[in-house]
């Protein structure tokens, strides 16, 4: 089939409003995606702010999250079938990943003594930590890398309470 116009065709034929129509719906419909998503972050800033922000009282949550993000690198890095041969051996990789474990439980156990120090309630300190784990190291809604990690360092925490 020639695809030239000859005169007297009609130029505006089915395939090519249908083109344009979902051109149109396409537009819209990420127009109302993108709006969604702005709306979603402005609801999440503002939880994440308004949620006693208590980053302040724990200040170096740039270096948990750096140790957070060796740790979940280590860990996520493995298999399942290499978590199991590792619980069954010793192993260096093992060692740094209990290494960074217990250097998580040593900035939290730090952090506990100085929120202690400062004649805070347990609760309020188990509390304060928590929420500064969550502010400190989720950036945005769909930040995975860093729910991730907050995950992760909550479990640490929570099991250093435990």
């Amino acid at each position: 089939m020639l695809s030239y116009i000859r005169p007297g065709d009609i130029i505006w034929d089915v395939p090519v409003v249908l083109f344009c129509v979902w051109t149109v719906v396409l537009v819209v419909a990420s127009l109302i995606v993108l709006s969604c998503l702005r709306r979603e972050t402005k609801k999440f800033q503002k939880r994440l702010s308004k949620a006693d922000n208590k980053e302040d009282l724990v200040r170096d949550i740039a270096k948990l999250d750096s140790i957070m993000a060796r740790y979940v690198q280590q860990f996520l890095g493995q298999g399942i079938l290499d978590k199991l041969a590792n619980s069954l051996s010793t192993d260096e990789k093992e060692n740094q990943i209990e290494t960074l474990r217990a250097e998580a439980k040593q900035w939290f156990a730090t952090k506990v003594e100085e929120l202690n120090g400062m004649k805070f309630p347990e609760k309020l300190v188990k509390r304060t930590i928590l929420s500064a784990i969550r502010t400190g190291l989720t950036r945005h809604p769909l930040d995975l890398r860093g729910s991730r990690r907050a995950l992760e360092a909550a479990k640490i925490f929570l099991e250093l309470e435990d």
